[in-house]
Parts: structure tokens; sequence; C-alpha cells
């Protein structure tokens, strides 16, 4: 009896699970891509501030860190003030890698930078984002 339940409990999982994304609508990555790696105590600008005249859509983004680094994706605002969005911690024993669970939208004038923790190790960053007109 109890194996019937089970069978019959992950069978309506599955269902469900289909029918719930069978009509989902399709996600764009982005027009444009980033990519680096980076080690201790650096930072990547991903989007200047003058590059960023409308706007930035961040569509996906993965961060994979291993050996203690940490990864912290900063937005730098006009009045100098900082958001992390996202961020990883890695422990030399526990590499990590972890995708932002959503998009991101961040107006003009806002510039976009990877920044790696002063703790040793590497990392890198994958991101897929577009620039709004």
């Amino acid at each position: 009896m109890k194996f019937s339940m089970l069978i019959a409990g992950l069978l309506c999982g599955i269902l469900s699970f289909g029918a719930g994304h069978a009509g989902a609508e399709e996600v764009r990555i982005g027009k444009n891509g980033y990519e680096t790696n980076l080690t201790t105590s650096q930072t990547a600008t991903i989007v200047s501030a003058n590059q960023n005249t409308g706007g930035i859509n961040i569509k996906s983004l993965q961060f994979w860190a291993s050996g203690g680094l940490s990864l912290s994706l900063v937005a730098t605002y006009p009045n100098s003030s900082k958001v992390t969005p996202f961020y990883v911690t890695s422990f030399p024993s526990n590499p990590v890698n972890a995708a932002m669970p959503y998009p991101i939208n961040l107006p003009a004038g806002v510039s976009l930078s990877v920044v790696s923790s002063t703790d040793s190790g590497a990392g890198g960053v994958r991101m897929g984002y577009d620039l709004v007109n």
C-alpha cells in the first residue's frame, strides 16, 4: 500500500510539473554577454556609467568561486552609493557555483562591476544582459 501511494504521488508531481510549464513564456538571455575570471582583490567593470545611458537589464548571471574567494556584483549609483544585489562565498574546501534566480533591472547612469575579496582563491562570472536605449 505505501509503495503504491509513493508511485501515485510521484506521478502526480511529474504530471503537475509538466502541466505547469507547458505554456511558459520564453526568456531572453540578453543581447550582450560578459565573461571573466578573477583572483584575489580584483575589480572588473562590466558596464560603465557612461555606457549605461538608458538602463541595464540583467537576464542571467552565474558566479563560481573556490579556495575561499568571495565574488560580489556591485551596482554603483551616480551619487556614489553602492548596492550588492548578488554575491557568493566559497570556503577553502568547498567551491561554489551559483546562478542568480531572477532578472535585475538597473536605471540609467549606474555602473556595474564584479569585485573579488581579499581571500585567496579563484572565481569567475558569466552574465547575459541588455542595455536599454
